[in-house]
């Protein structure tokens, strides 16, 4: 297959960006989406991160080396953003993880 070019920013796979970019889209209103392919192509080891529904103010990212636990749940889940949240958000905004899921 060949491989998809995204013209989006792209970053590092972080729990403090992911958490932030979470945080960012859910206080737009808008619904976290991470999608492992496009077209039916997959990403390597990447994720493109969309905020659905909100204000369109927080921008789509492409997270790269993504862990490959992390893949499985995208892959397999959906509302993935609210496992994310609970997994990586506690230690970084403490109860503020409540008032976003």
């Amino acid at each position: 297959m060949a491989a998809v070019i995204l013209h989006v920013p792209k970053k590092k796979w972080d729990p403090k960006a992911v958490v932030e970019w979470i945080k960012m889209c859910r206080e737009e209103g808008g619904i976290p989406i991470f999608k492992t392919k496009y077209a039916k192509v997959p990403f390597d080891n990447s994720v493109m991160a969309v905020c659905w529904g909100g204000k369109n103010e927080t921008p789509t990212i492409v997270f790269t080396d993504v862990p490959k636990d992390d893949l499985a749940i995208i892959e397999t889940e959906t509302g993935e953003w609210k496992y994310f949240l609970k997994k990586y958000g506690f230690p970084i905004l403490g109860k503020e993880v409540l008032k976003l899921l």
